[in-house]
């Protein structure tokens, strides 16, 4: 089976911010989206000064894209620490991630093990793409113990929800290790459906599979991923 490398959009970030922010950082936040960057600033910076912890999460994420402030990963990473210590998932989401890949100008060096601790608790406050990680790092044993059943577990929850990285994970453990013919016809329906969000390397453990299996039990999986509707 191949295995695709890490693409995670940077978009993702924003989508992670799950907790509510005060009624002037949210402001701030809004005035940042309509590209008015100086009010946005003027908004968020007293209130992470202060302690806020989504306006903390906000500064990160601004010294990460550069707007506003000089593009600074090490900044950033020193802003998501303060965030994601106080519990913000958005924070704890954008940590780990730094640390799982490292920052582009070497500012922050990757470390699985911070990495693993950032992305988890993201991940147990439902941040959909953390889940996946997660579940990834477990099959992977990259900064958690090697841990299949943990790894199906969390792959399940991304997957679920629409997550076509935790959809691909799925489908790897099902068809690494098959135990029964509808292992088989779980993995095709979980590639099926991370293909159809272009995965890299869907397509191609589809075509693998194919070999192996049926058309009634390729239709059955069809079926399946047919039928299958995200869960909130």
């Amino acid at each position: 089976m191949k295995r695709a490398s890490l693409a995670v959009v940077f978009t993702a970030i924003w989508a992670a911010a799950a907790v509510p922010a005060h009624a002037d950082v949210e402001t701030g936040w809004q005035a940042y989206l309509r590209g008015d960057i100086q009010s946005a600033l003027s908004e968020i910076r007293p209130a992470a000064e202060a302690g806020d912890a989504q306006a903390q999460f906000y500064m990160g994420t601004l010294y990460e894209a550069g707007a506003g402030v000089p593009r600074d990963q090490a900044a950033a990473a020193t802003w998501y620490a303060r965030a994601a210590e106080q519990g913000n998932a958005g924070a704890q989401f954008a940590l780990g991630l730094l640390y799982h890949g490292g920052a582009a100008d070497g500012s922050v060096a990757p470390d699985d093990e911070k990495a693993a601790r950032w992305l988890l608790a993201a991940a147990k406050q439902d941040i959909p793409m953390a889940e996946y990680l997660v579940g990834q790092m477990y099959r992977q044993g990259r900064g958690l113990p090697q841990d299949r059943d943990k790894a199906l577990d969390w792959s399940l929850k991304a997957a679920r929800r629409g997550v076509a990285g935790g959809q691909y994970e799925v489908g790897l453990l099902l068809a690494e290790t098959p135990t029964t013919r509808e292992h088989l016809i779980y993995a095709y329906s979980w590639f099926l459906l991370a293909a159809r969000q272009a995965h890299p390397g869907a397509a191609e453990n589809l075509q693998e599979l194919a070999k192996v299996m049926s058309e009634e039990d390729i239709a059955r999986a069809r079926a399946s991923a047919d039928k299958f509707r995200p869960q909130e």
